[in-house]
């Protein structure tokens, strides 16, 4: 009689996701919780295809454009994590967040909401937008810039 992998698979998932505690926040991270050799062979095609579902649904924050109404600025963001800021009237765009312009990339969720944060050498900046557990469609956006000891934070409607 064959062993049943279920309990494995279990287990396996909640591994191969990667998902790891951060004070109360689940961050989602790059780096597998079980070495490869721990996983049976007739396991592994199905863990990776779990993997690659998981990396996929976990690259993804609500799409569309937020405005930040004291500076007229625009924030879209795209599929696959795109990121500008443009003029919120004429439609020019300020700065691309391009995957290459962008330090420590990090997706995380916790009892709050859905957080994305990253660091930009370039506008020597750590952003950080909170899409808070709640009906309301706005996006709370955090800036720390290098030059400044306070943190600018603003509450973000969505564009409609």
């Amino acid at each position: 009689m064959k062993k049943s992998l279920l309990p494995f698979f279990i287990v396996a998932f909640m591994a191969v996701s990667c998902v790891s505690t951060e004070s109360d926040a689940v961050v989602i991270e790059d780096k597998p919780l079980v070495e490869e050799e721990q996983i049976p062979e007739e396991a592994a095609p199905v863990l990776k295809k779990v993997d690659e579902e998981v990396k996929k649904a976990a690259d993804q924050f609500p799409t569309g454009t937020w405005i930040d109404e004291n500076y007229d600025a625009a924030w879209e963001f795209g599929v696959n994590n795109t990121i500008l800021v443009k003029d919120a009237k004429t439609d020019e765009v300020y700065f691309d967040f391009t995957r290459d312009k962008r330090d420590k990339f990090k997706i995380s969720a916790s009892n709050d909401g859905l957080y994305v944060s990253f660091r930009c050498d370039e506008t020597k900046r750590y952003y950080r937008f909170i899409k808070p557990l709640t009906l309301s469609t706005d996006i709370i956006m955090e800036i720390d810039a290098d030059f400044r000891d306070e943190t600018y934070k603003v509450n973000m409607k969505l564009k409609k």
